[in-house]
């Protein structure tokens, strides 16, 4: 009774343990998108080792990259989002199926993995269009659009930001879709798309009353009108609209320029030393370089100018060629595409591969006991048949008195398999009778050979339909070799004993034979034809 207590005292244990943390993550994930702060604080309390199932770990995983991603804490390593998506490609919901891929490819975007980053993008994707999912397919192409903006492919980003707004319109998410209009049209603005992506600034200032994204609306305003050299008062005009805080280091080069134009240099030279001050590599410098040398240009400065410009061009030049390499182009998505869907099949078809292997496992080892068992009865039965459709098929050649040059070749390949059987039995039984009856077979195959020509024809059609062309390139590169001697090669190309060849042939000597084998190796040699090592691999002894 006492055991029966414990058992009972440690299986309640159990339970509650098991529903205490599903309670946690439960309460986690109902407050996510409201309270992200608080969500993450409540992940984090839970200990690991109260994640006892496969389940419970993929869920944990999953809900706490995604509250490390909405409060804006970005994750470079994949190595706590693999634990979802390697439970929910086989199990679990579609919906967390679908949300494990898309936190992968966001860890993967902060990573710079650009590629990777794409594919899990694309079978989240694909999940969100089984759920019907608007706003995370809205998510979705938001966050590819950005994918293809770090690698300069702003054709995909374009495409990509309109779905999203299409999305986000759908699941009537007005914030979000602004947020995808903003991103439009900067696309625009840095494909040179200059006048759409002004139109569209101005169409997100008139409708939405958000202090930020007014903010940098204006600023990018400011910009089309600095890079188009349009008016550079409006352009200053729009800058002194937006806080400072919204500011970029080119948002500052850019202002700096719009000042020079209008012949403030020193505030030109003041707005340029913050540009400089909030660059972190060379490559922020040469950026900001970029402008310096057209503010230096302007001022008649052409030889400090046009140095300054070098140095940008050779940056420009390597940093092209750096992303090159992993740019993210059309042709590169199709293969994403496709190498999604290639994964996505292996996955599917896995389990019933696995079961299928080892049926057919069994299935072949009870074949093979069954072939073994057989194996010298079904030789004799074997022997037989070929005999009978041997004299079956000559039968028919003469009935019909067809000359098809396969049928000639592929009875002649049979007569010769049946002659090297014939004669390999006459050499090794001791019967006197059987070694005449075997004689007297032989002497007919062979005498039937020599009375058909054709099939000589049939046999060099037959090499050189899968020997690569052995014969034509024979005739051609070795016309040497000619009348007798051709078919005697043609017998060793086929890969003809001595014995089956001094049949065929009658007169000739197995000692001849090998005398001309050596003869057409020289030959060869000696018409130093361009294909001669596959000529004299092909004439290499095969017995």
């Amino acid at each position: 009774m006492k055991r029966l207590s414990i058992a009972l005292w440690f299986l309640l244990v159990c339970i509650s343990c098991k529903t205490g943390v599903y309670a946690n993550l439960d309460y986690a994930e109902s407050i996510l998108h409201e309270k992200p702060d608080s969500a993450l604080l409540a992940l984090k309390a839970i200990e690991a080792s109260q994640l006892k199932t496969r389940e419970a770990k993929a869920r944990y995983a999953l809900l706490l990259s995604a509250a490390y991603d909405k409060n804006y804490i970005d994750i470079k390593s994949d190595t706590l989002i693999s634990v979802a998506t390697s439970y929910y490609s086989e199990h679990g919901a579609p919906r967390y199926r679908m949300l494990a891929w898309y936190y992968d490819g966001i860890v993967l975007k902060n990573g710079s993995q650009h590629t990777a980053s794409i594919i899990a993008f694309e079978k989240a994707e694909k999940e969100a269009k089984a759920l019907d999912d608007n706003y995370q397919l809205g998510l979705i192409f938001r966050n590819k659009a950005e994918v293809f903006s770090y690698n300069y492919n702003d054709k995909d980003a374009i495409e990509c930001c309109k779905k999203s707004i299409y999305h986000f319109e759908l699941a009537n998410a007005p914030t979000y879709k602004a947020s995808a209009e903003f991103a439009l049209a900067t696309a625009y603005s840095n494909n040179k798309q200059f006048s759409e992506a002004d139109s569209l600034f101005s169409f997100i200032l008139e409708h939405y009353s958000d202090p930020k994204l007014t903010a940098y609306c204006n600023i990018r305003k400011a910009g089309i009108l600095v890079k188009t050299n349009s008016d550079s008062k409006e352009a200053l005009s729009l800058y002194r609209q937006a806080p400072l805080r919204y500011y970029s280091k080119f948002d500052f080069s850019n202002r700096a320029l719009a000042h020079e134009r209008v012949m403030e240099k020193d505030s030109a030279d003041f707005w340029l030393s913050k540009a400089y001050s909030r660059c972190h590599n060379a490559v922020d410098s040469a950026a900001i370089n970029s402008i310096t040398s057209h503010i230096l240009h302007h001022r008649g400065n052409y030889e400090t100018a046009f140095s300054m410009l070098e140095q940008v061009l050779s940056m420009e030049d390597s940093l092209t060629r750096s992303k090159l390499f992993q740019s993210v182009t059309g042709a590169q998505r199709d293969y994403y595409i496709s190498e999604n869907l290639r994964q996505e099949e292996q996955l599917h078809h896995a389990r019933q591969q696995r079961i299928q292997g080892w049926i057919i496992g069994l299935l072949l080892a009870l074949t093979g006991v069954l072939l073994f068992w057989g194996y010298s009865r079904e030789k004799d039965r074997q022997l037989q048949e070929q005999i009978n459709r041997l004299a079956l098929k000559e039968k028919e050649l003469a009935h019909s008195n067809k000359t098809n040059a396969h049928l000639l070749g592929s009875l002649f390949s049979a007569r010769i398999e049946h002659l090297d059987q014939l004669y390999r039995d006459y050499i090794n039984t001791e019967n006197k009778q059987e070694r005449e009856d075997l004689f007297k077979q032989i002497k007919q195959t062979v005498s039937s050979l020599r009375h058909t020509p054709e099939a000589f024809e049939a046999l060099e059609q037959d090499l050189d339909r899968y020997c690569d062309g052995v014969m034509s390139k024979l005739r051609a590169q070795v016309p040497k070799i000619r009348g007798n001697n051709l078919q005697i090669i043609t017998l060793f190309f086929a890969g003809f004993s001595y014995e089956a060849v001094q049949l065929i042939m009658n007169s000739v000597s197995i000692e001849s034979l090998k005398t001309a084998r050596s003869r057409f190796r020289k030959d060869i040699l000696a018409a130093h034809a361009p294909d001669e090592a596959f000529l004299l691999e092909m004439l290499e002894v095969k017995n």
